[in-house]
This record gives structure tokens, sequence and C-alpha cells, in this order.
């Protein structure tokens, strides 16, 4: 199986069509979405973006892991020392790579944020340019779809691409944002009152030291972003900013799906969008920053496309509760691979085993058949399911084979 995995940097799932975004800033993965598997209970296990991609590749929560923060010690992978993969606690892409697959990313994470481990993950690795981190979206969908055309004919393969743009600083034509703005009003909070609030709040990308973090930052994108927050209109110029990115990110990996389609290959390559953390937009005092645990930044959105799973016309939703550290799990299982010992997180019952999945091609829990169907948030058909929490302590839903869509009922 061909697999690409679109690691979309602090990309808030609530600012895309899939999710509800009032704002249409994202039809590029709406129409994406609209066959797709949508979680809507995904979170990142830990954050910010260190932690949270070694929890993603390591399949363990960052206190196992060792890496919590983005220095000194809390940011040391703890790894025993030896030769080769350490028993029992591959990387994702180690484990991969010793099961047939060909790994390759285009990210410059590993320099960025000089996680050197990370490219353990990867036979091959393309820095895209010679800058290091905020590489546009055009430039890694031209080198992504250069390593896909190279590599078209090899049946095994997995991809992963870091996008940048949501990150501050929002580097996107302006053209973009002003688009943004025009694709309707901006959320309603925080208000000029909750602002005037987040004046008393002080420290690296609060309200009125926007533009600090490890020392003061030169706005190197005024047209998208103010200096700092004092008043809805420059909260607005800052979520126009965001927007804007996200809405030019889109334009690109629609240029990605259609030059896959182009070679030949889309019905043949599973693709997942995701990221590796939310932003904060006012919660806590908090804005256009990450470093704080809490709704806006751990929520993740995960889209999923899955040849033989998600076939079909109708949109899949779930609402099971489930971390990043499962989705390493997950694939090894949608892949018939053994899932590693050691890991934390699990495949199932969180997504049903791969076997179930393929041998009834569908994506089902044996709940009591209440269908649950209606307009998605895009106007799209979807069905839907809800289950018990995966990580809530109880049991959760058993897959079934003998429904094609998903169902629901309320469990006790």
């Amino acid at each position: 199986m061909r697999v690409i995995y679109v690691d979309v940097d602090t990309l808030r799932p609530d600012h895309t069509g899939p999710y509800g975004y009032r704002r249409r800033i994202t039809p590029q993965l709406d129409a994406f979405a609209e066959g797709a598997a949508v979680l809507e209970s995904y979170y990142a296990s830990d954050s910010p973006c260190l932690p949270s991609r070694t929890a993603l590749t390591s399949g363990q929560f960052g206190i196992t892991n060792g890496v919590v923060g983005h220095h000194g010690s809390a940011a040391r992978f703890r790894i025993d020392a030896g030769h080769g993969l350490e028993p029992g606690r591959p990387l994702l892409g180690q484990h991969l790579g010793a099961h047939g697959y060909l790994t390759a990313c285009i990210s410059s994470f590993a320099e960025r944020h000089r996680a050197w481990y990370f490219l353990g993950n990867f036979r091959e690795t393309v820095r895209a340019t010679p800058e290091v981190g905020d590489e546009p979206a055009n430039i890694i969908t031209d080198r992504a779809l250069e390593w896909i055309g190279g590599h078209k004919e090899n049946p095994d393969w997995y991809l992963h691409l870091t996008y940048w743009d949501p990150h501050m600083d929002y580097l996107q034509e302006k053209e973009w944002t002003n688009r943004a703005k025009d694709a309707g009003p901006a959320p309603a909070w925080p208000d000029q009152n909750a602002i005037d609030a987040h004046a008393e709040v002080y420290g690296p990308r609060s309200a009125l030291d926007l533009m600090y973090s490890d020392g003061m930052i030169e706005n190197r994108s005024p047209d998208n972003a103010p200096q700092a927050i004092r008043t809805r209109d420059d909260y607005e110029r800052l979520i126009n900013g965001y927007d804007g990115a996200i809405m030019y990110w889109d334009s690109q990996f629609g240029r990605l799906l259609d030059g896959i389609r182009a070679m030949g290959l889309g019905e043949d390559v599973a693709i997942i969008v995701s990221a590796d953390h939310g932003e904060s937009f006012g919660e806590q005092g908090s804005y256009a920053e990450h470093g704080l645990a809490n709704e806006p930044v751990h929520h993740l959105p995960m889209i999923i496309k899955w040849p033989g799973l998600t076939d079909g016309t109708a949109q899949i939703r779930s609402d099971a509760l489930l971390y990043n550290i499962d989705y390493a799990p997950t694939l090894c299982d949608l892949l018939g691979l053994p899932i590693p010992a050691n890991g934390k997180g699990q495949a199932s019952p969180r997504y049903c085993t791969a076997r179930t999945l393929k041998a009834a091609n569908t994506w089902s829990w044996d709940t009591a058949p209440t269908p649950s169907n209606g307009p998605s948030a895009t106007g799209t058909t979807s069905t839907s399911v809800r289950t018990t929490p995966a990580h809530s302590g109880q049991s959760g839903s058993h897959c079934s084979t003998s429904r094609r869509t998903l169902s629901s009922r309320k469990t006790s």
C-alpha cells in the first residue's frame, strides 16, 4: 500500500470545513473529506511540535519517551545505546521499513527542532529549501509530486509531508488573507470585553506581547498579523492571516491530489491529513501560540481516505476519543503488520481491526441499527458512529461486518 501522511503544522480543526467552520476556506479538504473518515475527537497526547511528533512516531506518551518540551532535558528522547532497532520499541518508520516499506519524508522538522532521531523514521529525507522551517506549501507540493512520480511503480511506500503555512508568521501573499476575510465573519469570541481582560495577561504570545517569544520577534508579515491585540479589529486581522494561510495550504493540497490523480494513482494511495497541534486564539490569554495544554491546542484533525475501506459516497464520522499515539498501531493494523510490543497506543477497538474492515468494506461499530445520517458541515451526506470513549477506561463497542453504514446507540 502507498500511504501519504499530510502533516499540517498548527492546523486547528475547527477552522476547516469538515469540522464545521463557517468560513469556506478549505474547499479542497472539504471535497476530500466527502468520501473519507473524519475523526471528531482526535487529540495530541503531548504538545507542542516536538513532543507531539515524537509521540506520533514512537507510539508513546512523552512521559515514557522522554520528550515533553522543546529545550534541555525536557527534549531528550530516551533510547538505549546499541546497534539496530531497540527491541519492541522501533520508531514507526523503522518498523515500516523492517517490513518492506520504503519510507521517506519531505520535511525540515528534524533540523528545525534538532530532533535528529526523527530522521530514523525514514530511508530518504528531503529538505525542500535551504531554509529550516517555513517552506511554502507550493514547494512542498512540488517536491512531493516529484518523489511520488519517481516511485509510482513501487507498491509499498510511506511518505510524510510537513506543511508549515498555518504556523505563525503567516507568510502567504496578502491575496490569500483578503480571500479569507471575504469568506465570512471571523469567530465572535473573543469579544472586546475579553480582549480588554487579556491585556492583564503577560508573557510570550499574549495580547500585548504578541511578537515576543524567545525575545522580541520581527513581524515578518504585517499585512497578515498585527503587532498586538488591543481591539476586535486586531483580532480579526490575526484570524484573517491564519485563515489565509490555511486557505493557501488548501490550494496546494488540492494540487497534490490533482497530481496524484494525473499519475493514475488516485485509487491506489491512502491519504491521511492531520496536524501536530492546533492553536490558541485568546484561550487562556494566548494568541497565535500552541504552548498551553488546552482544547484548541490539543484537538487535532484526522481525516483518512483509505482504498478499499472508505470507498463510496458517504462521509464517515466517529466521535471515539483517540490520541495520536494510537496512530502508529492503527496504521500497522491497517497494513496487516505486527504492532510493536512496547507502544502505549492501541489499534482496537478504537478503529476496529483491519481484518474486519477489509472483510466488510465498512467502518462499523456493533450498536443498535438506528441510523444517524444527514448533511455534514459541508453539505455532504454522512454517516456517524457514537462509541464509548476509547480512553475512558470503559469497554468500547465491537466491530460488525453486517452493515455497510455506521449506526449509533447511546451506551449506558
